[in-house]
């Protein structure tokens, strides 16, 4: 498969290819090992069908249609899913195939969709973007370039299963962490960082990262769990947080907003808080595996396994300064 990185000349100002270009490669190469032999084998046995068909509808990104697709390409295709399951992000309908992955992202789509800057001709980047369901609601939008990065081979097949069929050239996925962002300095017109702050172990020097990567009064969306309360603070659970070992801080909303200006960010507009149900993250015939019920106490569903608070979700939005003024002068 070859892989195309082609968009890093196009930006030689905001993009360190010097060090940028080694690590592509080196992810590259991931391809080729032996423990995704199967899922690379597997996505080079999906059929190759011509289709023009991507459309959003009521919350589902489709691509292609049922009736474009034979009954014996359509099992080689599902193959390739049920071998790629779980699915967490979604729903997708893939030539008529549905699949209702664990997470109703839709739902968090709708929450945001209507606070982010206008994204036709801009310049996007979608962290820790999974399967890319958020990409694909972006790229609906016309953005004249759109990155994802998530440093798991494993979603960048699922990915690609549906990059395949789409005819859209400015879509990207790079095996890339939050740490790689230096390597990138005043491009992205728009950032979405939907669930990751409270997996990573400074969010602070995150969110700076994630700043100095961003264009002159761009716009960051913050999606993340949290804990209740009106206090700004942060729980640091141990040993783990609804089982997840890889949890360090689950802030307020109110902690996350103080975050985003001590970071440098301006004009923190707070535009969704909720709580979490069983109804928007569950068990699905394409995600088997425990999910927010097997993490909540069973007793008493508004605590974790661990006793903690249960979580609730937020989204939050961001600017940086513009050209002229100090990104380090908090207004």
């Amino acid at each position: 498969m070859s892989l195309n990185h082609n968009y890093t000349s196009l930006w030689p100002e905001n993009i360190n290819n010097t060090d940028l270009l080694p690590i592509l490669n080196d992810r590259d190469s991931w391809l080729t090992r032996e423990s995704v032999r199967e899922y690379s084998n597997a996505l080079a046995e999906t059929p190759n069908i011509q289709t023009n068909h991507f459309e959003i509808k009521n919350g589902w990104v489709e691509i292609g249609k049922p009736e474009e697709i034979t009954t014996n390409e359509k099992e080689k295709l599902i193959h390739f899913l049920d071998l790629m399951s779980p699915w967490r992000k979604g729903p997708f309908r893939l030539f008529g195939i549905e699949l209702d992955a664990e997470w109703r992202s839709d739902w968090k789509w709708e929450r945001l969709s209507d606070k982010i800057d206008d994204l036709s001709n801009k310049k996007v980047l979608d962290i820790g973007c999974n399967n890319g369901y958020y990409m694909f609601q972006m790229l609906s939008k016309n953005p004249s370039f759109l990155l994802g990065i998530d440093p798991i081979p494993k979603l960048y097949f699922q990915f690609q299963v549906f990059r395949k069929y789409l005819k859209h050239p400015q879509i990207y996925f790079e095996y890339l962490g939050v740490e790689h962002l230096t390597l990138f300095k005043k491009l992205f017109d728009v950032v979405f960082c939907m669930g990751i702050l409270y997996h990573r172990k400074n969010p602070l020097e995150t969110l700076i990262q994630m700043r100095e990567a961003m264009a002159p009064n761009g716009q960051i969306i913050i999606e993340s769990a949290g804990i209740p309360g009106e206090e700004p603070v942060a729980l640091c659970p141990e040993p783990s947080y609804g089982k997840a070992k890889n949890i360090y801080f689950m802030p307020t909303v109110s902690c996350m907003k103080n975050w985003l200006l001590k970071s440098g960010f301006k004009k923190v507009e707070v535009i969704y808080r909720g709580s979490l149900t069983f109804e928007e993250q569950r068990k699905t015939k394409w995600c088997q595996y425990q999910t927010l019920e097997d993490f909540s106490d069973s007793n008493d569903p508004t605590k974790t396994v661990e006793g903690y608070p249960s979580p609730i979700r937020m989204i939050l939005t961001a600017r940086t300064a513009p050209e002229t003024q100090n990104p380090n002068q908090i207004q």
